[in-house]
């Protein structure tokens, strides 16, 4: 009996320059197969790549946390099974990370141990400027940290939130919670910043 063991799979996204295209429109977008990743045992629940993508970073269910890179000096090591193609690129797990007690949820850079949730934080982001910390929790909750400081100071609690007429919806207006509460299993808690770090969505 051969066993499967979860894999992080790795795509290049990019435009197909070979089909040929009417002037003024876009060639179609091409998505081709790089690399899997196979070094966990358990689900894995976020992949992260860092900001000069040379490495990533996936976490698990079981708390281990992966960081790779790929070995330019050597082959891809080649795994080829009925549902992918071989490695065209050759990964490498270049530290295991064991530490969390319980499932990663989340990733992002690791400079201080944040505590004081009532429920499990499972959703993490960084202000791209690198004033803010965002996080999600499981008790309906957003935080917006300040990074800047050495304290690393909650500045807001936001859980609710001043809703106008929406009328293309057939909305109400009024003051609504804006997460809904753990027993919707499918919600994924996960904030993030737009690139001009305008935006957090």
């Amino acid at each position: 009996m051969v066993k499967y063991f979860p894999r992080v799979d790795v795509w290049e996204f990019g435009f197909d320059t070979d089909e040929k295209v009417e002037p003024g429109a876009k060639p179609a977008l091409a998505v081709d197969f790089v690399a899997n990743l196979i070094a966990h045992q358990f689900a894995v629940n976020v992949v992260r790549f860092s900001p000069n993508g040379l490495k990533l970073a996936s976490g698990d269910s079981d708390g281990l946390i992966c960081i790779w890179h790929v070995n330019h000096s050597s082959a891809p090591d080649i795994f080829a099974n009925e549902d992918m193609p071989p490695n065209k690129e050759n990964w490498m797990v270049a530290k295991r990370l064991f530490g969390h007690v319980k499932e990663v949820c989340d990733l992002c850079k690791n400079l201080r141990i944040l505590k004081d949730y009532k429920q499990f934080p499972n959703g993490v982001c960084w202000d791209p400027r690198g004033k803010y910390v965002v996080t999600m929790s499981t008790d309906r909750e957003m935080h917006i940290v300040n990074a800047s400081s050495q304290k690393f100071a909650r500045l807001r609690r936001v859980t609710k939130a001043e809703l106008p007429l929406l009328p293309i919806c057939n909305a109400e207006a009024g003051t609504f919670k804006l997460f809904h509460d753990d027993q919707l299993m499918t919600f994924v808690r996960s904030a993030d910043f737009s690139a001009d770090g305008e935006l957090l969505i």
